[in-house]
């Protein structure tokens, strides 16, 4: 067995690193989306919310009123 490992070793090696690199990476985006899935999701919210705070603030209503009952109809 031992010049089959002395023959291919470089084989065994990259196919190694290759199933490493595929985990690491695999395991960095999972953490990334643990952190940026809250981030994407309050981009929604805001995209779904500002079109109606928007309506308001035209109409002659405080943006800050606006924001607020856009907000609550939402929720």
């Amino acid at each position: 067995m031992l010049p089959l490992y002395k023959k291919y070793w470089r084989t065994f090696f990259d196919i190694a690193m290759i199933v490493l690199t595929v985990f690491l990476v695999m395991f960095a985006f999972s953490k990334l989306y643990q952190i940026a899935a809250p981030v994407f999701l309050s981009f929604i919210v805001f995209w779904m919310i500002e079109p109606i705070a928007r309506f308001f603030h035209r109409r002659g209503m405080p943006k800050i009123y606006a924001s607020a009952i856009a907000s609550y109809c939402f929720s």
